[in-house]
């Protein structure tokens, strides 16, 4: 074989493994890796420091902050502004409403379990099957709204631009917390119920932010039979609390 035969030879070889290369390359990163993913999402919204950028990013959309758990931008520690915190010297009130948020944040933390389960195939799309088991955080939610309305004299939109007001509705959601402290047990999942979450890939990638927000709101207990309002007896079983709640509420002092 002469040299030139010889180069055209290697170079043709060269070429097939290039092709044989970048087929395999973009096979694999096309390929699903739903373990990290779903790590991924775990870690985020379970970081002590997610900031409501982060949960956006995401989740790939502008969602309200009552979605946040955890971090400095949860729902839990919505206060005024620092203007209004110093002229009505909330700064007590700010720092129980930390302390009370970190408990409720840890028991949706330590209760968050999930398990990949199956692969499905469903419309050409790689779809996985996650069940999840959470703290009952969704109804937690539920109950402590319901605490804090009960105690307001004024709609909730008149408080926006009322100053005094919202430092009013935040001596009240403290309060709330403070009650509800002494239930976190109830909100705990005994009965290890547990929600189920697909994942569907496409190129690769998760195929919309949709399915990210709703593994995200199954975390919190989104989904369960008991945060089922259209059930009568779920809505006897809030009011039932509710009025437990309020009983309390009279008793409950904030700072000794």
């Amino acid at each position: 074989m002469d040299k030139k035969k010889k180069y055209l030879l290697i170079s043709l070889i060269v070429i097939i493994l290039i092709i044989v290369f970048n087929v395999v390359y973009n096979n694999n990163s096309k390929k699903p890796n739903v373990k990290k993913d779903v790590a991924r999402i775990v870690k985020t919204v379970t970081d002590e420091n997610l900031t409501y950028d982060d949960f956006t990013k995401l989740v790939g959309t502008d969602v309200a902050n009552i979605n946040i758990v955890t971090g400095p931008n949860s729902y839990l520690r919505n206060k005024p502004k620092e203007d209004i915190i110093k002229k009505y010297n909330l700064e007590k009130y700010v720092e129980l409403q930390d302390e009370l948020a970190r408990r409720v944040e840890k028991r949706y933390v330590d209760n968050l379990k999930y398990k990949i389960m199956e692969t499905q195939n469903l419309d050409n799309k790689e779809c996985h099957v996650i069940r999840i088991t959470a703290y009952y955080y969704e109804l937690y939610m539920h109950d402590l709204l319901n605490l804090i309305n009960a105690q307001l004299d004024m709609d909730i939109s008149e408080i926006v631009n009322d100053s005094k007001a919202q430092a009013e509705y935040l001596k009240k959601e403290v309060l709330a917390l403070k009650v509800l402290d002494n239930h976190l047990d109830d909100y705990e999942n005994k009965i290890q119920e547990s929600s189920v979450i697909r994942l569907c890939y496409k190129n690769g990638k998760i195929e919309s932010n949709d399915m990210i927000l709703s593994l995200v709101l199954a975390f919190r207990g989104n989904g369960y039979l008991n945060v089922d309002f259209s059930n009568e007896q779920n809505v006897k079983a809030a009011q039932a609390r509710l009025s437990k709640y309020l009983d309390e509420l009279k008793k409950t002092k904030l700072f000794e």
